[in-house]
């Protein structure tokens, strides 16, 4: 069922005001860090269709596919834990925020119109989960004494993808027209988490993420899976 991108957009909004207004918006509460990200996710197959006119006036048209496939990504991560409620020493409930910004390295086209680098420009990406989350022993409470700690997650993520396709759609660029998807995607992620502490006393965390959903558009449906594995520390733990 598809998720609608402005209720989404609603709730992300309403959380994080709840989280920002309460009186509790402290290192015991809210625990912020950063990381690194990397992962697969799936990019479309696009088409680009210019009208040509020549001295005659006689007009034709020049199309050029881009075939999709999975395009490889790394980025920059800020997790954000929010401890709404500890059940004991050892367990609490949140929420778990983890955007990444970063580029996507697409997959070749294979068409030999093109050049050997495909002309994707710079492409980048901006992935924002927002979770509710499970967590157990290290890092679910201040009072734990645990080593080791994993948490659970489910919510949904917002990916915004922006490539030279894009960017040149929007110019109209020489009476081109393009067959696009959205540059933005909605998905319902799920995630798990392992967590301990570094020899430097330091709090770190691997989480794996997936998400997947399905989109219709003018070249047929798909579907539009994303890994992502992150390496992350905090801060104020």
């Amino acid at each position: 069922m598809p998720i609608n991108s402005r209720k989404t957009s609603l709730v992300f909004a309403f959380v994080l005001t709840l989280i920002v207004t309460s009186g509790q918006l402290y290192g015991q509460r809210v625990s912020i860090g950063a990381g690194l990200s990397s992962g697969i996710v799936n990019v479309p197959s696009t088409m680009k269709i210019t009208t040509l006119t020549d001295l005659n006036g006689t007009i034709t048209l020049d199309t050029t596919k881009r075939n999709g496939g999975n395009a490889a990504f790394i980025g920059l991560c800020i997790p954000i834990y929010a401890r709404l409620f500890n059940i004991n020493d050892d367990n609490s409930i949140g929420f778990a925020i983890n955007p990444t910004f970063g580029a996507y390295i697409p997959p070749k086209t294979g068409d030999e119109s093109l050049e050997s680098f495909d002309p994707y420009g710079f492409p980048v990406l901006l992935h924002v989960p927002f979770m509710l989350h499970y967590s157990y022993g290290m890092f679910s409470t201040v009072e734990t004494e645990k080593d080791y700690g994993w948490g659970i997650s489910l919510g949904v993520e917002r990916t915004w993808m922006n490539d030279a396709w894009h960017r040149e759609s929007e110019e109209d660029f020489f009476g081109s027209n393009y067959i696009l998807l959205p540059k933005t995607i909605i998905r319902p992620v799920a995630a798990v988490y392992f967590r301990r502490w570094t020899s430097f006393n330091l709090p770190v965390e691997w989480a794996l993420q997936y998400s997947s959903t399905s989109q219709t558009y003018a070249l047929g449906t798909i579907s539009r899976p994303m890994v992502r594995l992150s390496w992350s520390f905090y801060f104020n733990y």
